[in-house]
């Protein structure tokens, strides 16, 4: 029956061509092709451009900072300058960076880190966030900055044009007003001269006197603090860290305040960080469109790749690259179990169905799929064999991993791994197993092509 509605279907096209097609309309249709390949070539060359530019601007500044003789033996560029991720042979090895570290998995917790590591800052605080609104968290924010300028310390805000796009201009003066200095990374009008609006700094970092950073999924919002949305509680995981990575995540922020606004801080005050701060060995990875690889996405794949035994994935948005889903297939194929956690519902309406067909698609593949009702699980979050975890602020997408600038910290400590997967047990309470289904309907089929289509969009 499929075979004969191909057939009719087929059968009409060709005879509405052979009936209106002629010449003069081929070659219309010539052109238009030709136009629409020159559209799209020139858009990828101005991008392109673009994206170089701040990759020059980035390596600029990492140039200059070299030159400062405290710093030349402390920067290594393999994550900030886009080499790729490698796994270590050793979890000691002297390359990795040791820290002390604590998981922010709830909000209390991840306010009262916030709030308190600001409020002990003696010299200066760097903020660069994806979102920032003028609600009751903001404004809290806002208040806490504003006197910790009139203290005397240096207050810097780096904001994200698109995802700040909705806050009043007020607040940004008033900001401005008291001496905190702010910019916007890629403003609106330079994404839409460039072509380039639909690649975001979707970055969360916040470093106080270059001893102690905080960075992961959360922004500075009421529903990332737990105000209950129409998607209920949003869940996250965030991390502190003070130890020698702090030097790496205060590089990323100077590199991006630098490629915003020309400013080059190099002094060492802003690298005041101790070797000895702690146990846990970390690597930090960042990647975007200025980057030679996609870091993000080697650096998952590598991650799923080296599993031997079981890999755990928190994610709200899961709409992987070809590469990521092959990846996870063949890590079943070799016996690894491996579990998804994605949420029940979603802020974005196309990102949930395509999260939905993807997740429907790897539990053929043997994959456990999991759908969080508790809430909107916006985690990003990854662990393998119970000894090595990423957290951060890529999505398992193709956003995440080809279109935006992110973090990911890579973790290699036993006890932290098996925390963050009591975390994903603790979710699955609260959780159904996504079964298996028959033959893909037609419907279904159509909305994957579809989805794999736009996804570099959603």
């Amino acid at each position: 029956m499929k075979r004969l509605i191909l057939l009719v279907l087929v059968l009409n096209i060709t005879f509405m061509l052979m009936r209106y097609i002629c010449i003069r309309w081929l070659i219309h249709a010539l052109l238009m092709g030709l136009i629409l390949l020159a559209i799209i070539t020139l858009t990828k060359d101005i991008q392109r451009d673009y994206h170089g530019n701040i990759a020059r601007k980035g390596q600029k500044y990492i140039e200059l900072l070299s030159k400062q003789s405290v710093n030349k033996e402390t920067i290594t560029a393999k994550s900030i300058l886009g080499k790729r991720y490698s796994f270590p042979e050793k979890f000691n090895d002297s390359t990795l960076d040791m820290n002390h570290i604590e998981l922010l998995e709830n909000e209390e917790k991840f306010y009262k880190a916030v709030f308190e590591t600001i409020k002990k800052a003696k010299k200066h605080i760097h903020i660069e966030y994806f979102i920032l609104k003028d609600d009751v968290i903001g404004t809290k924010f806002k208040e806490l900055l504003i006197q910790k300028r009139r203290e005397g310390v240096e207050v810097r805000l780096l904001y994200d044009g698109l995802g700040t796009l909705l806050i009043k201009p007020k607040y940004i003066q008033q900001l401005q007003k008291e001496g905190i200095e702010t910019a916007a990374f890629s403003p609106i009008w330079e994404g839409v001269y460039h072509l380039s609006i639909n690649h975001r700094n979707h970055r969360k970092l916040l470093v106080v006197d270059g001893k102690t950073c905080i960075t992961g999924g959360r922004n500075i919002a009421d529903e990332y603090f737990g105000e209950k949305t129409e998607i209920g509680e949003w869940k996250d995981i965030d991390i502190l860290i003070e130890g020698t990575s702090t030097k790496q995540l205060q590089i990323v922020f100077l590199r991006d305040w630098y490629v915003a606004t020309g400013k080059a801080l190099t002094d060492k005050v802003y690298f005041a960080v101790g070797e000895n701060a702690g146990q846990v060995p970390m690597q930090i990875v960042t990647g975007g469109p200025d980057s030679p690889q996609n870091n993000i996405e080697h650096t998952y794949f590598s991650l799923i790749n080296k599993a031997e035994k079981q890999i755990h994935i928190i994610t709200p948005y899961f709409i992987p690259s070809e590469s990521i889903v092959i990846a996870i297939e063949n890590a079943v194929l070799r016996g690894v179990d491996v579990e998804i956690l994605i949420p029940i519902d979603s802020d974005n309406v196309v990102a949930k169905y395509a999260t939905n067909i993807w997740g429907k698609r790897l539990t053929k593949s043997g994959v456990k799929v999991y759908k969080f009702t508790g809430g909107f699980t916006h985690n990003k979050m990854i662990t393998v064999d119970g000894h090595v975890a990423s957290v951060g602020t890529a999505n398992f997408d193709y956003r995440g991993m080809q279109r935006d600038y992110e973090i990911l910290c890579i973790i290699y400590d036993r006890g932290y791994t098996e925390r963050l997967i009591e975390i994903f047990n603790g979710y699955l309470s609260r959780a159904y197993k996504v079964e298996v289904q028959g033959e893909e309907s037609l419907t279904h089929l159509a909305g994957m092509q579809l989805i794999k289509m736009i996804r570099g969009s959603l």
